[in-house]
């Protein structure tokens, strides 16, 4: 997972856990405001209806019960009444209501006001018991009730909008944390394209570094002065590889040409054999220096290429010859097959190094007592 992904999954889970939580604030708000709003309105009705049964007594008549609906509270819609006597029995009601427990109904006549939800079938109901008195004594408690049907469809609106906004936010939120952090890696995504397009021969290609300085100008500044750093210490080894190469050549030639003179001048068999496997040898670290003279040059693509018409066949020829005494202490057969005449444009030396390399390794990796096909 790339960190521009990382960023924007974090932003989701930190902003949606942070939208949640409002959601669920403003969820149960709204909820209580609602409940409290009905709650008025049911103790509201109720003082209405108190007062008037207090004033109906008061002529040691009840209210006229036939014309209770036209009451005030009434106008709350599908409300539900009961009106109970101090030992529990109804004496009045209107709409289908559960009996009060009688935990509830005492504490009512003990002077407090009750509110409760009540569920009846598929119907829910915000439910208020308060005592009436007469002449200061509790004598009923009056029960109402209410649906709450408009408040859990306006809790499902907010529901829904909740939703919705809450999903829109975080798609808004997911979109622009991916564009902003595309915009900001911008220059890490060129930096690391360029740094792959770097190699041993490219050190002297630069990052881009923009112009702003934040932590990615400093990171660019950071690998331009490592990469200088490591360009510079290529430039050292070349040149190291170069000098000494060249150093050693001519004190490699003195040596070989006295041991050749050493060797004229001495007719001893067994010191003639002891100079020869140190001609050998001189000769062999002559050829290796050359090789890391040569690719010193290579590098420091300082390498320089005389083309001039070359006979291949010639040149092969000349390999196969130089390289056949090495073959013969193996015992390796050589078939060389050249059908025609080829001429190419292209450096003789060089080739002739390319050559022998390639059929050294042959003789060195093939079994004793075996056959090389060589074809032009």
């Amino acid at each position: 997972m790339t960190i521009r992904t990382k960023l924007v999954v974090s932003n989701i889970i930190v902003f949606g856990v942070i939208l949640i939580a409002v959601a669920i604030v403003v969820y149960n708000r709204t909820e209580e405001t609602e409940i409290a709003r009905l709650d008025s309105r049911l103790e509201a009705g109720a003082a209405s209806f108190v007062t008037e049964f207090e004033d109906e007594w008061e002529d040691n008549a009840f209210p006229d019960y036939s014309e209770v609906d036209t009451l005030p509270l009434f106008r709350l819609p599908g409300l539900r009444m009961q009106l109970l006597n101090d030992s529990g029995a109804v004496v009045f009601q209107r709409g289908e209501l559960p009996a009060l427990p009688a935990g509830v109904l005492n504490q009512v006549l003990a002077g407090s006001t009750v509110r409760q939800v009540n569920k009846t079938g598929h119907e829910s109901f915000r439910k208020t018991a308060q005592p009436v008195s007469i002449d200061d004594h509790i004598r009923f408690v009056l029960v109402l009730a209410a649906p709450t049907d408009e408040i859990d469809e306006r809790l499902s609106g907010l529901t829904v909008i909740l939703i919705l906004t809450m999903s829109g936010a975080l798609l808004l939120s997911a979109l622009a944390v991916y564009l902003f952090t595309g915009r900001a890696f911008r220059p890490v995504t060129q930096m690391v394209d360029a740094a792959e397009m770097i190699s041993a021969a490219t050190l002297h290609h630069r990052l881009k570094v923009p112009h702003v300085r934040d932590e990615v100008s400093r990171l660019g500044d950071a690998l331009n002065a490592m990469m200088q750093r490591i360009e510079d210490a290529f430039k050292s080894q070349r040149q190291f590889v170069a000098d000494a190469s060249h150093e050693l050549q001519t004190p490699l030639t003195v040596v070989y040409s006295e041991l050749e003179y050493l060797k004229r001048r001495i007719h001893d068999n067994q010191t003639n054999e002891s100079l020869q496997t140190a001609l050998h040898e001189v000769d062999r670290l002559s050829h290796l220096v050359r090789q890391l003279l040569l690719l010193a040059q290579i590098d420091a693509r300082k390498l320089t290429i005389d083309r001039t018409a070359v006979r291949l066949d010639e040149v092969l020829a000349d390999c196969v010859r130089l390289l056949r005494s090495a073959m013969e202490q193996r015992r390796i057969q050589v078939q060389l097959t050249i059908a025609d005449v080829v001429e190419i444009q292209g450096d003789s030396e060089h080739l002739k190094r390319a050559l022998i390399n390639v059929i050294d390794n042959t003789v060195k990796y093939s079994p004793d007592d075996s056959e090389v096909a060589i074809r032009l």
